[in-house]
C-alpha cells in the first residue's frame, strides 16, 4: 500500500488572517506530499517573500522562503494509504504541474468566491486547498461533492478525517523534519 501527504497549517499571512477572520478555520493552507519527509511538498501560494499577489504552483518548503521568516508554523500532516495506481496517478499530475509551473496561477477570483460560497470554474487558476482535492479527485482518491474551488483547507481536513486519514503529526511544522 502506498502513501500520501497532506500538510495543513495555519498561516498568519493577510490571506491566512482573512480566512481566519471569515469563516473561523483552523487550518488556512494546504499542500500535497508523495514522501512522509515532505520533501516532495507542493501546492499553490505566493512566489514572492513580499508581494503576497505573486503567486502560483511551486515546491513548497516550511524552512525557506516566506515561512522560514516565521517563527512558528502550525499545522498537521495526514498521512492518506492509497492503491499503486492511485498513487501513480497522483504523482503524473503533480508532475504536469511541476513541468510547466508558470502555466498555473492562484486565482484571487476564486480565493474571494470560495469565502462566499460562490462556485467560479477555470482550468488554469487555483487556490491551494482546490489543488489539493482536484489532486486527490483526479487520481481516484477522493470524490467531493461540492465543487472543487468551494474546498477551504478547513473543510479539506474534515473530509481527509472522514476518509480515514490519519494525523502522523500535529504541532510546528518547522520542527516536523526532526520526527519524520
Amino acid at each position: 500500500m502506498a502513501k500520501i501527504y497532506i500538510s495543513l497549517i495555519k498561516t498568519k499571512s493577510p490571506i491566512g488572517r482573512l480566512v481566519s477572520l471569515i469563516k473561523r478555520d483552523e487550518v488556512t493552507h494546504a499542500a500535497i506530499s508523495l514522501d512522509k519527509n515532505l520533501y516532495s511538498l507542493h501546492g499553490f501560494g505566493r512566489r514572492s517573500n513580499w508581494i503576497p499577489i505573486i503567486a502560483g504552483f511551486r515546491k513548497e518548503t516550511y524552512s525557506a522562503g516566506y515561512y522560514g521568516r516565521l517563527k512558528t508554523l502550525p499545522g498537521i500532516v495526514l498521512e492518506m494509504n492509497v492503491t499503486e495506481v492511485q498513487y501513480n496517478k497522483a504523482a503524473k499530475i503533480v508532475s504536469c504541474f511541476a513541468r510547466n509551473p508558470n502555466k498555473y496561477h492562484y486565482s484571487i477570483t476564486k480565493l474571494i468566491s470560495n469565502l462566499f460560497n460562490i462556485e467560479v470554474q477555470s482550468s488554469n487558476s487555483f487556490i491551494c486547498s482546490e489543488f489539493v482535492a482536484y489532486v486527490l479527485q483526479k487520481a481516484g482518491i477522493m470524490n467531493f461533492t461540492t465543487p472543487l474551488n468551494l474546498v477551504r483547507p478547513q473543510v479539506l481536513l474534515q473530509e481527509l478525517i472522514k476518509c480515514q486519514a490519519i494525523p502522523v503529526y500535529q504541532g510546528d511544522m518547522k520542527q516536523y523534519g526532526a520526527t519524520a
